[in-house]
């Protein structure tokens, strides 16, 4: 904002969410405990809480709020949709929750960085464009 009481916007700076910084973030929430959230509404506020609280380490607060709700939303996806995407052979549910192929990763990162927000889909539309998406990375 410039001095002297101009009214111009406030013009946040833009930060690139990259696939690495993604990648890494999933990595990180293996060895880090999250809970089931499908099931206790408490429990997915503890996992954005972790989840916070680990962006916070690496990121400065304007840095990591941008960068957080395009994890927790496709972190949430996956956990929703884990069954559609084992069936499609994109995943493997196990024990421990859902291990991820690399070309839904990279599905994942895309529809959730590169899409605009209001084109976030939480429910099944999602899943056949990221399960395309997947394909071409693999093809």
């Amino acid at each position: 904002m410039k001095d002297g009481g101009d009214n111009e916007a406030f013009e946040m700076r833009r930060y690139d969410y990259t696939f690495e910084e993604f990648q890494d973030h999933l990595k990180a929430r293996e060895t880090r405990r999250m809970e089931d959230a499908s099931q206790n509404e408490n429990a997915f506020f503890r996992n954005v809480m972790r989840v916070k609280d680990y962006f916070a380490e690496f990121y400065e607060p304007d840095e990591a709020i941008q960068k957080m709700p395009a994890f927790l939303v496709a972190v949430s996806h996956l956990a929703e949709f884990q069954d559609e995407y084992d069936e499609a052979l994109f995943a493997v549910k196990h024990s421990g929750g859902i291990a991820a192929s690399e070309a839904l990763q990279l599905a994942l990162h895309w529809y959730f960085t590169q899409r605009p927000r209001s084109d976030w889909g939480r429910d099944e539309d999602a899943v056949p464009i990221i399960k395309q998406k997947a394909l071409e990375y693999i093809e």
